[in-house]
């Protein structure tokens, strides 16, 4: 079991170039991945989105690479010397060539001119050697995942032993509620006589008839299907906290099928013990709902 929360680092080099590589990774109900790189990397995005969704299956990951090299190896920069030379020599050419009274022309060409002036700077990708980015790309992420891998491992250990906590409460209490709703039929009959002798007084009953009614409000408030269906769900659901991969959405599952059996329980509860019992149920089910919202 693991959590989706994580972070990883690592700086790798190799022949030159530095590769910087941030992985975080965040909660999220599905997978979604969010990826900043330098401009040169742009070409493995592709390469770089199969590599972590190999070992993250479920949550949000933010991932950021961003390469250094020596700008004597790999210059981005490039100056069109020709046209820089012409730019010089027409600029001259004209400076000495208008003469328009009032007008004055600073006859000297300053560096700022030439900084402003279109077309003569260029940029372009470094030719770098794609086996070699491309080496380096599988070790830095590699690395990084590592960090996050791990640290998302020992983050589930925590979230495994709280989760088998709560089913194993919840699993001892379906039994107390059982034995409670085994004693239901005295406790509708008791409240049938209660009632009808606070109603009629001393006037004869129909025990044939109150027989009757005992059983139809009994049946009403049989729970022995949802407690055999809840014991199935929980003891499904502490072999799955026990199995390895992502299983966060199983587990979200079997919780909303307790729900489900534990709001029938409310409804069918016939006695304020078995009430209470169905709070805590709903109370222990809560504080796994928030739980398994960070499990891969």
């Amino acid at each position: 079991m693991k959590s989706m929360t994580g972070f990883g680092r690592a700086i790798c080099q190799e022949k030159g170039m530095s590769l910087e590589t941030t992985i975080r990774t965040l909660n999220n109900r599905y997978f979604q991945m969010k990826v900043r790189l330098s401009p040169e990397l742009c070409d493995y995005e592709a390469a770089i989105r199969e590599i972590v969704q190999q070992s993250i299956s479920r949550g949000t990951v933010e991932l950021t690479m961003k390469l250094e090299y020596p700008l004597t190896d790999y210059s981005r920069l490039g100056l069109d010397h020709g046209l820089a030379r012409e730019y010089i020599y027409n600029l001259k050419k004209l400076t000495s060539t208008i003469d328009i009274p009032g007008l004055e022309i600073d006859k000297s060409i300053r560096l700022d001119t030439l900084l402003g002036l279109d077309n003569i700077w260029t940029v372009k990708s470094p030719e770098l050697i794609s086996e070699d980015l491309l080496s380096l790309i599988k070790t830095s992420l590699d690395q990084a995942l590592v960090d996050v891998i791990e640290m998302r491992t020992n983050e589930g250990q925590k979230l495994q032993a709280i989760l088998i906590e709560h089913f194993t409460m919840i699993q001892a209490e379906l039994p107390r509620i059982e034995s409670l709703a085994n004693q239901q039929h005295d406790l509708v009959y008791a409240m049938l006589q209660k009632r009808l002798a606070e109603k009629f007084g001393s006037v004869p009953v129909d025990q044939a008839r109150l027989a009757e009614e005992v059983l139809y409000y009994c049946e009403r408030s049989n729970v022995v299907e949802e407690v055999n269906r809840l014991k199935f769900h929980v003891q499904a659901a502490l072999e799955l906290c026990q199995t390895e991969g992502p299983l966060g959405r199983k587990v979200e599952f079997l919780i909303q099928e307790l729900f489900r059996e534990v709001n029938t329980l409310g409804v069918k509860a016939a006695s304020a013990e078995v009430s209470a019992r169905v709070v805590e149920l709903k109370t222990l089910l809560d504080q796994l709902k928030e739980q398994i919202q960070n499990i891969e």
